[in-house]
């Protein structure tokens, strides 16, 4: 791993009082984030001089399935002079335990994943509309006499949002030519 990976599994320091005050959800972030770096802790992780797997190396792991090993297992056991040194079968029935009992673990960290995504982006979406909709209402009043000095306010705001102006269409460039509908 790199030493910017390293950096995910330090411990995250707990919020101050008045950093939690500000933000009642992040001392419980905190607390959780802490404790799946407590579960991670043990998990086996490349050593720091082990090279990060490559591209190629990851296609090959991705379409070579645990039955295949498995297959390759029995034919190594069955016939042991094919393989000759090659044919290490303990290392390979112990790559196959591994990728049994750890590949649950995965998919369920996955499943865990997609809810927690689900739940951010679920109370992002409520946060925006909210927003977006007070744009609105905020571009609207700044046009008027009253609201004038707050449009500096409002052209950051569109900024932040990524609104653009809608562009028109660039003219024919023959003039003659008839215009054409999408």
């Amino acid at each position: 791993m790199s030493d910017n990976n390293e950096n995910r599994f330090e411990t995250t320091p707990a919020a101050t009082a008045d950093e939690a005050t500000i933000n009642p959800y992040l001392a419980d972030a905190i607390d959780r984030v802490n404790r799946l770096r407590a579960v991670l802790e043990g998990f086996p992780k490349l050593s720091s001089g082990e090279p990060p797997v490559t591209p190629s190396e990851r296609r090959i792991a991705t379409v070579t399935t645990v039955e295949g090993l498995e297959q390759a297992a029995l034919f190594a056991e069955e016939q042991p002079n094919v393989g000759g040194e090659l044919a290490d079968v303990r290392k390979l029935r112990d790559k196959i335990h591994f990728l049994l009992a750890y590949e649950r673990l995965r998919e369920q960290a996955l499943f865990f994943l997609g809810d927690i995504d689900q739940t951010i982006i679920r109370q992002k979406v409520e946060g925006a509309k909210y927003a977006r909709g007070l744009y609105r209402m905020a571009k609207a009043y700044a046009t008027s006499a009253p609201g004038q000095r707050l449009q500096s306010k409002v052209a950051v705001m569109k900024q932040t949002f990524g609104i653009t102006p809608r562009r028109k269409p660039n003219p024919p460039a023959d003039p003659d030519a008839p215009a054409v509908k999408k």
